[in-house]
């Protein structure tokens, strides 16, 4: 049996959505992330993204997340890390991305 690499699930709450993400953020996971990010999101949503219980997270996972932002934020919506795992927030911290994530 093969686990999953990532896992995402989506809590609605009106016009906010809660992503809670566990696993790896890299290569092969981008997409599906992106995804289901998009696909959870609606116009002008505010979401929330739980990233606690992510164990990897290189370049490619950081892309993903500005990918989500940029297009969630096009869109009229918000989106902000409401949870992070060191690792998220190592990366975070190294590529000066903490403030554009930080809760508002």
């Amino acid at each position: 049996m093969t686990v999953p690499r990532l896992h995402v699930t989506a809590h609605h709450d009106g016009a906010r959505i809660r992503l809670a993400v566990s696993g790896e953020l890299d290569v092969s996971t981008r997409d599906e992330f992106i995804t289901a990010a998009v696909t959870n999101a609606h116009r002008g949503a505010a979401l929330d993204l739980d990233l606690s219980e992510v164990s990897f997270c290189d370049t490619m996972g950081i892309s993903a997340l500005v990918a989500v932002g940029n297009i969630i934020r096009g869109d009229g919506g918000s989106v902000q890390v409401t949870a992070a795992s060191p690792t998220v927030t190592r990366i975070l911290g190294a590529t000066d991305l903490v403030d554009a994530w930080r809760p508002v």
